[in-house]
């Protein structure tokens, strides 16, 4: 009977350690999901048939053949998976694209609908367009329309809106342009400016504004010429002699006042007298001026 050489024992040794390797992998594919369980059981049986050509089993024989199987039967339920997840994605596009279709399908049906109804809201709005009047002027055909009544709600929902808080009147520039629409109706040209007023009710105009504003500044100019007359009044009558008098104190301050001057020096006599007069019309007021004043 011959005796192993020392190379056969070292090859044994490795082929032991080896199929202990392969059984821990087989041992810890137990608990791991089917695509572990593959993945170690192909690294064990890797081991197992590197261990057979270095050192034949028959009891590691038996285990290769069993893994075999079981890897055969992985390979086969990985691949029905796969088989099935492309089918389910396959259905899932097609259902996708179908609903997307159908979208589209129900969008241009809505537009279609509210292409429809603008037609029938203008044709409605047409229809209760009214002419005030046409007149022809300057070569021109001059057309003035009455607008329907719910182009007029907009108009005061727009009106409203502009005048918001404002107590009278609110204006709201706009840019339009110099012919003002073309015969397409769109705009054309070049911009000119405007200014839009929306009025209340009962409430002046800016033309109304500015009428009582000009009123009350050519009452006041008025005022301060008459105030103007008085003064000179008192310069004449102190320097028509031969002999000028001093001309009233009172002319200088009083000119001084008309023209905004009104830092001038304080007149001791006439705070005196207005004090004293102020203190004959309304005593409680006087006591509550300050002594320096009186």
């Amino acid at each position: 009977m011959s005796t192993p050489s020392s190379d056969d024992q070292r090859a044994h040794e490795i082929a032991k350690l080896m199929r202990r390797d392969a059984r821990a992998l087989i041992r810890r594919a137990h608990d791991g999901d089917q695509h572990t369980r593959y993945k170690l059981n192909l690294q064990a049986f890797s081991l197992l048939r590197a261990a057979r050509r270095l050192s034949p089993d028959p009891a590691a024989d038996v285990e290769m053949e069993t893994l075999s199987a079981d890897l055969a039967a992985a390979e086969e339920a990985i691949a029905r998976q796969d088989t099935e997840a492309e089918t389910a994605i396959d259905d899932a596009l097609t259902e996708a694209t179908e609903e997307i279709a159908a979208l589209r399908e129900r969008a241009e049906q809505a537009e279609a609908d509210l292409a429809r109804r603008d037609d029938a809201a203008a044709e409605a709005l047409a229809g209760q367009t009214r002419i005030r009047e046409l007149s022809v002027k300057d070569s021109g055909i001059n057309l003035d329309l009455i607008p329907p009544h719910e182009i007029a709600l907009l108009w005061v929902h727009a009106a409203k809106g502009m005048l918001g808080d404002a107590p009278n009147y609110a204006e709201t520039p706009v840019e339009w342009p110099r012919e003002a629409m073309s015969m397409e109706v769109k705009a054309a040209g070049e911009y000119e400016s405007f200014v839009l007023t929306v009025q209340r009710k009962g409430k002046i105009t800016p033309h109304e504004a500015r009428q009582a504003a000009e009123a009350e500044r050519d009452q006041l100019s008025a005022q301060l010429d008459r105030v103007h007359e008085v003064c000179d009044r008192g310069e004449w009558g102190a320097v028509r002699w031969a002999d000028p008098l001093p001309v009233p104190e009172w002319v200088d301050r009083v000119r001084a006042a008309i023209d905004g001057e009104l830092n001038f020096h304080p007149w001791p006599a006439f705070d005196r007298w207005r004090n004293e007069r102020r203190a004959l019309l309304d005593p409680q007021e006087a006591a509550q001026t300050p002594k320096d004043t009186q």
